[in-house]
């Protein structure tokens, strides 16, 4: 019974000395240099978009666009007008949105003198944008010639027309809301430190704290 102890304590003794070791093996690696923080975080960056592009968020829009035609009896000579053709389209859609990774350079990202990494965050714009056609409102007025006649290619020329225009304004209206709202930034910011923090605490940085800083605003820390 007594051999069993002994053989017991020494084995938890072994077992407490190899994870001291490894503790201290892992306190006293070196830090990461700023050039192998760049290289991490651009290539984590890369291997999360594939197509050269990370998509950090999503917004939900709707543009309105409104197309008027009028007909005229004899064009060329007495403008008679038949009357008018209106479509108004409300067109709801979805539009991703983030940076391209060619945009993010080494030199954007750098260490500062405690500790913190700072990171240049390039300027936000469309991926994709997607139109909500189960949820599109077309809104249609004819003349009372036009009734009459019957010319429905007419209307349905228009509703086109009006269709490719509202189609055009999302991606214009998504593109002003990326450039005057802050929420977006916010959002690509929580995306890229969620992101990044692992991988840096994997390279050797305990606690990473991140300062992002945009052409447009001053330098942001993540929460405040």
């Amino acid at each position: 019974m007594k051999s069993l102890k002994f053989i017991n304590g020494i084995v938890w003794g072994a077992a407490v000395l190899v994870v001291g070791m490894g503790i201290l093996m892992w306190m006293d690696q070196p830090a990461l240099t700023e050039t192998e923080v760049r290289q991490l975080v651009i290539t984590t960056i890369q291997e999360e978009a594939p197509a050269s592009f990370y998509v950090t968020g999503v917004l939900t829009i709707a543009a309105t666009s409104t197309v008027e035609e009028t007909e005229y009896l004899m064009p060329t000579s007495f403008r008679l007008p038949l009357g008018s053709t209106e479509a108004t389209v409300r067109m709801p859609g979805q539009v991703s949105y983030g940076f391209g990774i060619e945009a993010l350079r080494p030199e954007h990202i750098r260490l500062s003198e405690d500790g913190g990494i700072e990171v240049v965050v390039p300027p936000l714009s469309p991926y994709s944008v997607e139109p909500d056609f189960t949820r599109l409102q077309i809104r249609t007025s004819t003349g009372t010639w036009q009734r009459w006649l019957g010319d429905e290619a007419e209307r349905d020329r228009v509703q086109a027309q009006a269709m490719r225009q509202a189609q055009a304004a999302l991606r214009v209206q998504a593109n002003e809301y990326l450039q005057t709202n802050q929420q977006p930034l916010e959002n690509t910011e929580r995306a890229l430190e969620k992101m990044l923090t692992p991988v840096l605490q994997a390279g050797g940085i305990e606690s990473p704290r991140f300062r992002f800083i945009t052409a447009t605003t001053s330098t942001r820390v993540p929460g405040r």
